[in-house]
């Protein structure tokens, strides 16, 4: 096998590996998110999942919101769980795109699958009852990951490489 089989093979197997879409993210909540849909916290890029708590910081906190920044096009479910039994009142609402209006409202425990029709952000206010419940907030994408074109320009020449490799082993 010559050098630039080698090479070509070794860059083919690596950006394959690197192709691999991350592990999307948890975020906890430290300190308080915002408590309004004008000022909701924008969560960084990845982000699937925020465990948070209501009065996390002893400050009367009623209401969290929250935005899941940059999604592409697709269909998406949001759960929503919260250990906060008996509050009916309990709700968590999904704005889509920029709307100041909820697309979906739903209580206690509740999945939505929703499709955004065009990238962007979706905001989630969430509205407990009372005070002091943890809730975890899950944004699930269905969305499939296309690889870029030079991944498949890399596969290529690897594969290249490698049948012409084999084809000199066999002459």
């Amino acid at each position: 096998m010559n050098k630039l089989t080698r090479v070509l093979m070794g860059t083919t197997c690596l950006t394959i590996a690197a192709a691999v879409p991350a592990a999307a993210g948890t975020i906890t909540e430290t300190s308080d998110f915002s408590n309004n849909l004008a000022g909701a916290a924008l969560l960084p890029g990845g982000t699937d999942e925020v465990i948070g708590r209501l009065d996390c910081c002893g400050i009367g906190d009623y209401s969290d919101f929250f935005t899941f920044q940059g999604l592409a096009s697709g269909d998406y479910t949001f759960t929503f769980a919260t250990g906060a039994q008996g509050w009916d009142s309990s709700s968590a609402s999904l704005y889509l795109l920029g709307s100041s209006t909820p697309s979906f409202t739903g209580i206690l425990n509740t999945s939505q699958s929703f499709h955004l029709g065009e990238s962007g952000d979706v905001t989630v206010g969430v509205n407990l009852g009372g005070e002091g419940a943890a809730y975890t907030a899950t944004l699930a994408s269905d969305v499939a990951q296309a690889p870029e074109p030079s991944t498949l320009l890399l596969g290529a020449a690897g594969l290249a490489g490698a049948l012409a490799w084999r084809r000199k082993r066999t002459v």
